[in-house]
């Protein structure tokens, strides 16, 4: 939609965690604020935010976080409510060293592989496994990917199968996409008193380039981070997914004007 200022474009961010949700928000109405992207304004909105409350139960039995986030995205997709929107939704893992790579993409199913963990859970959890791993031996880091499904590919009405790694719509279609970001840090061996809905490994991974707690971090505004390269794993992927809406919108907003 066109607005007196350029183009105005709303994001459904899909999730139901309220961590993810403010990150989303903070980082992409600051990507699109600034001078490169003027002619672009974002609203980031919840599922609540737009009527669906509930929002919708999916589950996350993908195999990769790619395929979880392309879940989520596609099931929102068949509401009329998410018809004009961009719909944006992501999955983030959690690797440790000193455990192979685990929890991975189960976090939240850490202890047993089936029950759910509360945020508390997670962290007094993550402790317990690593309890006597030395200081040297405790990296980690955290994956995130993002799909991003542009509110036209919706209106063809295709779709074609996910196909492992790789997300395709019809080739005639503009293409739903992934993006990635990482970040690499360290477990404490005490979880730090800060408490995040949502982020309980914030209040555990030290990030050794930053010299700060993850959770910290957020403390400080967009403009902070950016000056000094400080993007967690989840911006990393939104500043792909924000120069991706721009193209995207601004090519359409020149087609209509032709």
């Amino acid at each position: 939609r066109m607005n007196a200022n350029g183009v105005s474009v709303v994001v459904l961010y899909a999730t139901t965690n309220p961590g993810k949700l403010n990150e989303a928000q903070k980082y992409l109405t600051h990507a699109f604020s600034s001078t490169a992207a003027a002619d672009v304004s974002v609203k980031v909105v919840s599922p609540i935010d737009i009527g669906i409350n509930p929002p919708l139960d999916v589950v996350e039995d993908g195999k990769t976080l790619s395929e979880n986030a392309f879940k989520k995205v596609r099931a929102y997709a068949e509401l009329p409510a998410t018809e004009h929107m961009w719909i944006l939704s992501d999955d983030t893992g959690f690797s440790v060293d000193a455990l192979n790579g685990k929890p991975g993409m189960f976090v939240r199913r850490w202890k047993d592989g089936v029950n759910h963990l509360t945020d508390e859970e997670v962290i007094q959890h993550a402790m317990t496994v690593l309890q006597g791993v030395p200081k040297d031996k405790r990296g980690a880091h955290f994956s995130c990917a993002i799909v991003a499904l542009p509110p036209r590919t919706r209106a063809a009405g295709k779709w074609t199968p996910y196909e492992g790694e790789e997300l395709v719509t019809d080739a005639a279609l503009p293409s739903v996409r992934k993006f990635e970001g990482q970040l690499q840090g360290m477990v404490l061996e005490e979880p730090d008193p800060l408490r995040m809905e949502g982020f309980p490994l914030e209040s555990v991974f030290y990030c050794t380039e930053w010299e700060i707690l993850l959770g910290h971090s957020h403390a400080l505004s967009s403009e902070e981070k950016e000056a000094r390269g400080w993007l967690t794993f989840r911006e990393t992927a939104l500043l792909k997914v924000a120069a991706w809406v721009k193209e995207e919108e601004t090519g359409a907003a020149k087609n209509q004007n032709l």
